[in-house]
Parts: C-alpha cells; sequence; structure tokens
C-alpha cells in the first residue's frame, strides 16, 4: 500500500513539474539541433567505409529529419562536391576527349551511380565487387561520352593498368567493346 501511495505522489509531483516547466515532455524538438549535418553525412561517410551499408542509409535519411537550414547545407555540400567532377567534365570536353554533354545532367548521374552501391548493396554484392562495379561504371559513362580520341586515350589508360591483378579486371571490363 506505501508503495502505490508513493508512486500516486511521484505522479502527481511529475504531472505538476511538467505543467510548470521544469521537466520538459519527451521527444519534444529541441531548440538547438543536437547533431549537425556534417555529423550524419560523416557517419554515412564512415558506416559505408566499414561495410555497414545498412547503417549508412540510416545516417543518410536522417537528414530529412533535420531542420531546414540543415537540409540546405547538405544540399549545397552536394552542390559543390559534384562541382568537383564537373570540373573534369568539362575539362575531357575542351581537351577534345568527351562529346559535348550536360555536364550538371551528367554530373548526377555520376553521383547517382555511386550511391546506388550503397542503396542496392545487397544485390550488387552478390554479382560483383565494388572494383568491378567502379570500374563497368567508369566503362560505361567513358564509352557514352568519348570522342574518337577520347577512345584511344582511355585504351591507352587500361593498358597502363594491366600490371596490377585488380586493374586487369577493370581493364577486361573495358575490352568487351
Amino acid at each position: 500500500m506505501f508503495v502505490w501511495v508513493v508512486m500516486l505522489l511521484g505522479g502527481v509531483w511529475m504531472i505538476q513539474q511538467i505543467n510548470k516547466g521544469d521537466i520538459k515532455p519527451l521527444f519534444q524538438p529541441t531548440a538547438v539541433p543536437t547533431r549537425s549535418a556534417t555529423s550524419y553525412a560523416l557517419e554515412g561517410d564512415a558506416n559505408f567505409n566499414a561495410g555497414k551499408v545498412d547503417a549508412a542509409i540510416l545516417a543518410y535519411r536522417s537528414t530529412m529529419s533535420l531542420p531546414r537550414e540543415y537540409r540546405n547545407y547538405i544540399k549545397q555540400a552536394e552542390v559543390d562536391t559534384n562541382e568537383l567532377l564537373a570540373v573534369r567534365l568539362r575539362a575531357c570536353i575542351a581537351a577534345g576527349l568527351f562529346r559535348e554533354v550536360n555536364v550538371d545532367l551528367i554530373t548526377y548521374q555520376l553521383s547517382l551511380y555511386a550511391h546506388t552501391w550503397s542503396l542496392k548493396y545487397w544485390r550488387l554484392s552478390e554479382l560483383v565487387d565494388l572494383d568491378e562495379y567502379v570500374a563497368q561504371g567508369f566503362d560505361f559513362f567513358v564509352h557514352a561520352m568519348a570522342t574518337p580520341k577520347g577512345r584511344l586515350r582511355y585504351r591507352r589508360f587500361l593498358a597502363s593498368r594491366e600490371s596490377s591483378p585488380p586493374a586487369r579486371r577493370r581493364a577486361a571490363a573495358g575490352r568487351g567493346r
């Protein structure tokens, strides 16, 4: 009986404290985010690199629960990162190695191809390893955009990579065309 009285009084006390604002209800948003947008991205990258694909996907999806300003930060970071690819694509076009393409669109296609490994790892890993996945994708994109000059340069690149076993697999992926 004593225990019930103590629990009842404790419950009444907690309700009073919540009503006064001394105790915050559970699962209420905080005034300041407890994690930065960068921390989600870093967690996703770290988990992916450690082979924890499910955890990486969860970290990436968690960004949707962030406040708008932090999601905008992540979006801008994606644009900035994609620009690293876009610069190289433009250089290949300027050098006559790639045909004229919509660089922004191709940049996103390359980025999505890279993300697909982590999103569909459950199936892709049964078909190929990561090196083969990258080699096949690179080969596909090069052949889709390369000019005759670019294809010649690519063949030379593949020949120079044949000295190491993983490179032989990548080179073989490119020879089928």
